[in-house]
Formats: C-alpha cells, sequence, structure tokens
C-alpha cells in the first residue's frame, strides 16, 4: 500500500467523511480500488454485527392482520357467518318432514295414490327462462302387483313431496289424510330419524317443506 493510503488508515478514526473524500483524490487508480474494497468488506461487517444484536421478536404475542393474511373486510365476513345458522342445524328441522315424505312414499308404491295437484317447473330451451304451474299428477295403476304410473313409470320421490303436503299440512292442520298421518307419528322415532339424515343435504325444495310445516 502506498504512504498516502497508509496515512488514510491510520488517521481515518479522527478524519470526517469530507476529509477522507479530500484525501482519497490523490491517490492512483489501484489504491483507490483497494480503499473501496475495504470499504465495502468493513460495511458488511458492521451490517453482520448489527443483524446479530438486534433484539429477537418475543413468542406469544398476536399477529397483526398483516401477517394473519386478513383484511378488516375479511374479518367482519367471518364474524357475519359465525352468526349464521348452519346448515346442519337447519337439516335437524327438516328430519321429520324428510321422514313423512318418505312415508308417503312407501305407502304410494304399496298402495297406490290419487290423482292430486303438484308444481312443475319447465324450462323454455330458446330463452332459458324457468316457469312454474301447477299440474294435476295421474292415479296410479297396478300392474303386476305394482303400482305405477299410466305411463309405467314408477313413484318418485319428487312426487311423494308434493303429495305429501296434500295428504297432511302441520303448519296449517290441514289435508286429506290425517289418517295416514297419525300412522306416520305412530312409529316415528325421532332418535333414529336424525341419525339417519346428519349428512343429508338441504335442497331447495325440503327447504320450502320446512317452511309449509
Amino acid at each position: 500500500m502506498s504512504a498516502a493510503a497508509s496515512a488514510f488508515r491510520a488517521s481515518h478514526l479522527t478524519l470526517t467523511v469530507q476529509d477522507v473524500l479530500e484525501s482519497i483524490k490523490s491517490l492512483s487508480t489501484a489504491d483507490l480500488l483497494k480503499v473501496a474494497t475495504a470499504a465495502t468488506t468493513l460495511a458488511a461487517k458492521n451490517v453482520k454485527k448489527a443483524s446479530k444484536s438486534a433484539p429477537t421478536p418475543k413468542k406469544g404475542k398476536k399477529a397483526t392482520r398483516a401477517s394473519r393474511g386478513k383484511s378488516d373486510a375479511e374479518d367482519a365476513s367471518d364474524a357475519s357467518d359465525a352468526k349464521k345458522p348452519s346448515d346442519a342445524k337447519r337439516g335437524a328441522q327438516l328430519v321429520k318432514p324428510r321422514a313423512w315424505v318418505t312415508y308417503v312414499l312407501e305407502d304410494a308404491r304399496a298402495n297406490g295414490w290419487p290423482a292430486f295437484p303438484a308444481k312443475v317447473t319447465t324450462k323454455d330451451k330458446l330463452t332459458g327462462l324457468k316457469t312454474e304451474s301447477v299440474q294435476e299428477i295421474p292415479a296410479s295403476e297396478e300392474r303386476d302387483g305394482a303400482h305405477v304410473f299410466p305411463d309405467g313409470k314408477a313413484f318418485s320421490h319428487k312426487y311423494a313431496m308434493s303429495l305429501s303436503k296434500v295428504y297432511w299440512t302441520v303448519k296449517s292442520q290441514t289435508g286429506d289424510r290425517k289418517d295416514l298421518y297419525d300412522a306416520f307419528e305412530e312409529q316415528y322415532v325421532p332418535a333414529a330419524a336424525a341419525s339417519a339424515s346428519e349428512s343429508a343435504p338441504v335442497t331447495e325444495a325440503e327447504a320450502e317443506a320446512e317452511e309449509d310445516d
């Protein structure tokens, strides 16, 4: 190292930044590069020491919103969702209406059914619009010991939902077959019905049945 560089190294602690800049102007290019390398290495060491001495964040503190990744709007949405009734609770309210529909379905297949009105939804193929109307569902016919529709199709759960309302509606206490509903209640076991339907999803039609009941 040149004499100028040596002198700079010996006295740099007492020099100001401006003094250092003035003193290195007289250095050769090679010496300037050496000074630059030394300064860079020293700066890196100082940064490393500073990072090691920085205080470590204490555990157990509540996470900030940024670390949780949730905004105020998302937190509000979570709180709102928590107040909504769960599908499981709603499903529990539909246990008995579901059991009544199933009872009507089994009775219709075993003993037949009369003509009855039912809501029918049709969709226009061109416009895609859905229209709802009330149609009369034909009575059953017995063929080879089975009760079926005149076209030979079997009675389905969809029709049982409509027929169950015609037979007996609990909310209004009206219907044509109070005797059948009484027979249903005599054999109905709430605990068994609830266990069988815990995982059953709530359909739109069943939600409507809940309102009627």
